[in-house]
């Protein structure tokens, strides 16, 4: 993945940090369906809807029901990396905790905060808040873009 400029790279990086959620819930809602489409065909038994999906159903269904696998695990992969990334801005040394609480609040936690209760709860200023905000998402690219995105290269591409 190249990018031209530090402006595209900070745009793609809140872009991800945007669909986070989105791309959970829809991921987790899939797989559910999956499970509760495969207890159906088992009766209840895993096992039993392995063996009955393997014998019985037909080449396009179980081509569908494969390619939905492979996509759940490409967004799983990559909604991992995208919360490893945040995570490891609690190591950077300075104001790391705060960096990883802005984004982790903002973006990440199904209980979303605005800015100013973010800004309250760590008590800096709101003009420290949006500072610590663009540190935070230029070493959240550079964590995402730098390490974690081309660790998948080999594995998904």
């Amino acid at each position: 993945m190249e990018f031209t400029n530090e402006k595209e790279i900070m745009n793609k990086s809140k872009l991800a940090l945007e669909l986070y959620l989105p791309v959970f819930w829809a991921t987790n809602n899939s797989l559910n369906d999956m499970y509760d489409y495969a207890l159906e065909v088992g009766e209840g038994d895993m096992k039993r809807a392995n063996v009955m999906f393997e014998i019985f159903a037909p080449d396009k269904q179980k081509e569908d029901f494969l390619d939905n696998v492979d996509k759940n695990e490409y967004s799983s992969l990559i909604l991992s990396s995208i919360l490893s990334a945040v995570g490891q801005l609690r190591e950077y040394p300075r104001y790391g905790m705060d960096y990883y609480t802005i984004l982790n609040d903002l973006y990440i936690s199904a209980d979303h905060l605005s800015g100013e209760s973010i800004a309250e709860k760590l008590n800096i200023s709101r003009t420290t808040f949006y500072k610590r905000k663009k540190e935070a998402l230029r070493l959240f690219s550079v964590c995402l873009f730098g390490y974690k995105i081309p660790e998948l290269k080999g594995y998904l591409w």
